[in-house]
């Protein structure tokens, strides 16, 4: 279906619940015929080094994380642009008290701290979170390997690209995002929503649990499979 490949890092992060729409997210993906690596992270270098493993496939490769809900029409919409830097937007900080929302690309290539962001409907930005991106294989090629960096400096490593592609492609309306909420109804606090261990290929299973037992989406996915 697709030459592309999805890595889905979960960065150390303590409020695991966070993933949970993320992860049921991915489960839609997969069914759609995408294929996806978990690559769980419990040091801080684990994001990089997952991304490291995967940086070589021969194909667009996009970078999810683990607080992103990606439907399965954005996902087609990145894969369908034809520019080699490509990331949806979302906010960040959106709803956390005390913080002022912000959305999650910038104008210069300056990082992250201190950087003019764009606007709503801006079509580029020389720097942008990897939340949900997409970067081409011969522009991986170009800048050549990520660092084995920390999760907190994996995003200045990634937005090197720019450096030979020139700067990214903006895909809106913004994505949902759920890092940082502190109470988000609608979503139970979970300490078990990712894989238990390794790199391994997606597939809606029991391995993606809600409270330590499959989602109703990962038991109904297993029984169809086995009926058939």
């Amino acid at each position: 279906m697709t030459d592309a490949l999805i890595y889905y890092g979960f960065t150390p992060h303590k409020r695991r619940w966070e993933c949970q729409p993320s992860v049921e997210s991915m489960e839609l993906l997969v069914d759609a015929g995408y294929p996806v690596v978990y690559h769980p992270c419990r040091e801080a270098t684990d994001y990089a080094d997952g991304l490291r493993k995967v940086w070589h496939h021969d194909g667009p490769l996009v970078i999810i994380e683990h607080d992103m809900v990606v439907p399965v029409s954005r996902l087609r919409e990145l894969l369908a642009c034809s520019s080699p830097l490509c990331a949806h937007t979302y906010w960040i900080a959106l709803g956390v008290a005390g913080r002022r929302p912000m959305l999650s690309a910038c104008i210069n290539p300056l990082g992250p701290h201190g950087n003019a962001r764009v606007a709503i409907g801006d079509s580029v930005a020389w720097y942008a979170g990897i939340g949900c991106c997409k970067l081409t294989l011969k522009t991986r090629q170009a800048m050549g390997l990520p660092g084995l960096v920390t999760w907190t400096d994996l995003e200045v490593e990634v937005n090197r690209a720019t450096t030979v592609s020139g700067p990214w492609h903006l895909h809106w309306p913004v994505l949902e995002h759920h890092h940082g909420f502190m109470e988000a109804p609608n979503v139970r606090r979970n300490n078990q929503a990712q894989p238990a261990n390794g790199f391994t290929l997606v597939r809606p299973s029991p391995e993606l649990v809600t409270a330590g037992k499959p989602s109703r989406r990962s038991r109904a996915s297993v029984a169809h499979r086995g009926n058939g």
